[in-house]
């Protein structure tokens, strides 16, 4: 079901860039709503205070999986995110869109065929990547959709780490720049 592509980046914490496509569905995402359930099962799946999955047969990974960037389109999405454990991402990955392909089913009777690639991030191009995701919309500047908000305005979810870029040395300014150089 998913190619994953890894390789080893340091010993304690990883860097990854998940690649979601619709295959061969024109759109993962068709309204407002959809994107809204999906960014809804990240805090699902990365509780910040102690939350029990009573009852669920998923796994939290709040202590493994770290969202840094994100950026949702109607036919895929982008996310970068850092791992404790190589395994982890992939499990994740999993969960997050069995439960997402669940509630498409659910909406629109139509079972939802995704494919998606988990590729290892240096932690040297982990600006450039996250540059590649936030620029990634057609209308990136404004899209509702992209964690680009949350670090522009500090506005973000409990599950994303807005201070991803700022530990570059990048003020919001800075950063604005460097996405539209």
């Amino acid at each position: 079901m998913s190619e994953q592509v890894q390789k080893r980046v340091n010993q304690k914490t990883k860097y990854y860039l998940i690649s979601i496509s619709s295959g061969v569905q024109p759109k993962i995402f068709k309204n407002t709503d959809d994107y809204q359930f999906f960014l809804s099962l990240f805090k699902y799946l990365l509780p910040t205070k102690e939350a029990s999955l009573i009852g669920s047969t998923f796994t939290s990974y709040s202590k493994n999986i770290f969202p840094l960037a994100y950026a949702l389109n109607p036919t895929d999405c982008e996310l970068l995110v850092r791992c404790k454990s190589e395994g982890d991402v992939s499990n994740f990955v999993d969960d997050l869109m069995s439960l997402y392909a669940a509630y498409f089913f659910d909406k629109y009777d139509d079972k939802l065929v995704e494919d998606y690639e988990i590729t290892a991030v240096d932690e040297s191009g982990l600006l450039r990547v996250s540059r590649l995701v936030h620029t990634r919309p057609d209308d990136w500047r404004v899209s509702p959709h992209s964690s680009l908000r949350a670090f522009m305005y500090d506005d973000g979810y409990d599950w994303l780490d807005c201070n991803f870029i700022k530990s570059f040395g990048y003020t919001t300014g800075d950063y604005l720049r460097y996405l539209e150089s």
